[in-house]
């Protein structure tokens, strides 16, 4: 389709320049130059997008576009070829548009074709394209048949009196609470990047997961969990099994590395139930805990302690040689995870550790130095090396947490963040039915297989019966239970009617206790909930708060907003003195803007460490008279 569409896009330019010699040279040029930017970038876009995914443009993608999410990987590094790519594509329209500009002054034309019918075969040619359907994909809204999930979904819920596609109505009415008589467990939790159920399926990848294979015979797995689009990406899928919720957040948010205290602050997630009940729950990852707003998510929900790459970094003095692109290597990552489960396990508090592997990143896929010597089958490719290295390492701390004394009092659950994205092994997946993975290890010897169907919204409420709890999380149900598959078919369907119900569990600050803006420390705080600067922030008639943030973005796009404000809103605008007003001193790094409707009312330098904006003074500066 792209070979198509790249020769299509030239015998266009080539036609553009030969048959319509009613057009001036300079329009002409215009138009070739035009068409050219939209073809490049046309390309370039699914490109970049379809060599994440492999289904062009999802959400995830717009999720890191919008929250410009790039961390401090080497992505220079793992994705060369893109990078290639892309860059081939420039400058192949660059080149086509210097030659057939240049082709204008010496050719002699003597057929006529009106510009209009070649600007309609453009945008037959656009329209063709992969990217438009990707477009349209992405904002359709699925058909719901509501008599149906009247008749079959809404009776099995609690409160089927209800609307029967309200939010409320899928959501528990009840608390987690501990399951009487029972002890409850330890949690290690284990999320495998991208290394789903299928990959496990011996007819097509025999002898990959020999480990993971074993450890599902001998103990609790479950082989039909799908995923919805939202969790198709991987804080998507942390937030969907730890949340039972998809992971929609507000587009004003421009990045969520700004929200240093909150990230959907008014959902309850497993962290947050086990800390009520007197866990400590701890993180510990390979890759920058930052990335993606991962460290602000668990902070915000009951992690006591977050650990990622550069803390790994320096607690273990670790050498380039021992990092990859993508952070450190998985056989460093676990010594380090069962070493802090024994000294937890040693404390005698109950906890949850829970770990992401990274070493099956795409696109490429990296096997740790403990694997070379491990003498494992050879694979097609270096992504099936790191699974099966991976798999090998699982297998390993698996082994070592059973022999450990504090095996009886553990629950392991292991899990595929997401579906696997694209690279060299997905290449084998292609036309194959795909499911995640969910595989449950303690000492009860129950060697159950699950075939009813769920998604990884459901993880997190399955997982509590294992550790001593019942109840349900988010629009999350026990896999276990048959009787509830119509209702987690019909979420699948109609949680994208929910947007606005769950934006609003972002949970703004309202407004209050003065504002306090530490201008040394890049930070401003609203009632407890602190963020970076610089930043704008407006509020409703009624004081509710909505945060935009500069973070990787052009450095003037704060100063637009102003002139966009609805009427009767308010807002502060927090920005370099030398932005918002030229005219003060460039020693004072910050100012601070009041405004409302559209206008700046007041600029001010932060002249000290930390300033306090009651209310009061707030609407004495931000309204005219």
């Amino acid at each position: 389709m792209l070979i198509i569409f790249a020769i299509s896009s030239i015998v266009l330019l080539h036609v553009l320049i030969i048959y319509t010699p009613l057009v001036s040279k300079q329009w002409q040029t215009i138009a070739i130059f035009g068409i050219s930017i939209l073809l490049s970038l046309a390309h370039i876009i699914y490109q970049i997008s379809d060599y994440f995914t492999g289904e062009g443009i999802t959400t995830g993608v717009i999720y890191h576009v919008i929250h410009g999410q790039i961390g401090e990987a080497n992505v220079l590094g793992a994705y060369t070829t893109l990078l290639t790519v892309s860059l081939t594509t420039i400058a192949g329209y660059a080149l086509l548009f210097f030659i057939t500009r240049r082709a204008l002054k010496y050719h002699r034309r003597n057929t006529y074709i009106p510009l209009w019918l070649l600007y309609l075969y453009a945008l037959v040619l656009i329209l063709t394209h992969p990217l438009p359907y990707n477009i349209w994909r992405l904002i359709q809204v699925p058909t719901i048949d509501v008599e149906y999930i009247e008749k079959k979904v809404v009776p099995l819920l609690s409160n089927s009196t209800t609307d029967p596609l309200a939010f409320e109505t899928y959501m528990p009415q009840t608390p987690v609470i501990p399951i009487a008589d029972v002890s409850q467990k330890n949690l290690l939790l284990i999320y495998l990047e991208g290394i789903e159920q299928t990959f496990s399926d011996a007819t097509i990848f025999p002898n990959l997961t020999p480990n993971l294979t074993t450890l599902a015979e001998q103990h609790t797995t479950f082989t039909n969990i799908g995923q919805i689009d939202p969790a198709s990406f991987t804080i998507g899928g942390m937030v969907a099994s730890q949340c039972g919720l998809p992971l929609f957040s507000s587009t004003s948010n421009e990045s969520h590395e700004g929200m240093k205290s909150s990230f959907l602050g008014g959902a309850t997630c497993l962290g947050d139930i086990l800390k009520q009940y007197g866990y400590t729950n701890t993180y510990i990852g390979g890759a920058e805990s930052s990335f993606a707003g991962k460290k602000t998510f668990l902070s915000s929900h009951g992690y006591d302690t977050i650990i990622g790459k550069d803390e790994l970094i320096e607690q273990l003095n670790l050498e380039s040689r021992e990092l990859h692109n993508w952070g450190v290597y998985d056989d460093i990552l676990f010594d380090t995870y069962y070493q802090t489960f024994l000294e937890l396990s040693k404390a005698g508090t109950p906890f949850m550790l829970t770990t992401l592997t990274l070493d099956t990143h795409p696109p490429l896929g990296y096997v740790s130095p403990e694997c070379t010597g491990a003498n494992l089958p050879k694979q097609s490719n270096t992504m099936l090396d790191a699974i099966a290295c991976t798999d090998y390492l699982i297998g390993r701390l698996i082994e070592k947490v059973q022999q450990s004394p504090y095996y009886a009092q553990t629950t392991i659950v292991i899990v595929s963040d997401h579906l696997a994205m694209k690279s060299d092994a997905t290449k084998l997946l292609e036309n194959k039915s795909r499911t995640n993975r969910i595989l449950i290890i303690d000492n009860t010897n129950s060697k159950d297989i699950y075939k009813s169907y769920g998604t990884t919204l459901d993880t997190g409420t399955t997982i509590l019966p294992y550790i001593g709890f019942q109840g349900r999380i988010g629009l999350g149900f026990d896999i276990r239970d048959n009787k509830k598959v119509p209702v987690r078919q019909a979420i699948t369907y109609v949680y994208s009617n929910w947007y606005f119900d769950i934006i609003s569990l972002w949970d703004p600050p309202i407004f209050t206790n003065p504002i306090t803006i530490n201008a040394k420390a890049r930070e401003v705080t609203i009632e407890n909930e602190t963020y970076t600067i610089p930043s704008f922030i407006n509020f409703t008639p009624s004081w509710e708060s909505a945060i935009t943030f500069r973070y990787a973005l052009p450095e003037d796009t704060l100063l637009k907003y102003p002139a966009q404000m609805e009427p009767f809103k308010t807002y502060l605008l927090i920005e370099e003195c030398r932005l918002l007003d030229p005219d003060i001193q460039h020693s004072v790094p910050y100012c601070v803007g009041y405004g409302s409707n559209n206008t700046i009312v007041t600029v001010e330098p932060i002249l000290e460490k930390t300033i306090e904006i009651s209310k009061e003074v707030f609407t004495s500066k931000a309204i005219s008279e």
